[in-house]
């Protein structure tokens, strides 16, 4: 199991990201509205990994507290009675946030995390060709969500 238990809230708007940064906040907002209706929870900021002190004075609660501080987390994990999208959200993403889905993912698994079958996702608002190609030959789901068109203040007055 991860860290500390993840806490699963309804997959939708109103929750609170506090660990998304902005710009990350944006794109998963236009993801909660993509796919609204086709999941039920969703689960933020969830520790995987971490190290343990090597201090053998160490009390459980330190080593707790080390291994929340030093695990890798990830940015969403939702999921429906079928399946498990572990995501990492990031604009522009390149080969880092294939990475970090992908060792995300990895220490799912060590630390049997679901039943479900685990699918890695980056959802983003845009990545280049060969990014591209590289998330196809690992598998992994690439959601791109761009920015939507500014509209103009002529186009607002022609509506």
């Amino acid at each position: 199991m991860p860290v500390l238990p993840p806490k699963w809230v309804p997959f939708g708007h109103g929750q609170t990201f506090k660990h998304m940064a902005r710009h990350d906040l944006r794109i998963w907002e236009r993801f909660l509205d993509r796919y609204a209706g086709y999941f039920d929870e969703a689960a933020y900021d969830v520790a995987f990994g971490g190290s343990v002190p090597s201090d053998p004075t160490a009390t459980e609660q330190d080593i707790l507290m080390w291994r929340f501080n030093t695990a890798k987390r990830v940015d969403a994990i939702v999921r429906n009675p079928d399946e498990l999208w572990l995501c990492e959200v990031r604009p522009g993403s390149g080969l880092s946030a294939l990475g970090a889905v992908l060792g995300y993912t990895w220490l799912a698994e060590q630390e049997k995390f679901s039943d479900r079958p685990i699918i890695m996702t980056i959802v983003t608002d845009h990545t280049d060709h060969d990014t591209r190609l590289i998330v196809e030959a690992f598998d992994v789901q690439l959601i791109e969500l761009p920015e939507p068109d500014p509209v103009t203040p002529i186009e607002e007055a022609g509506r």
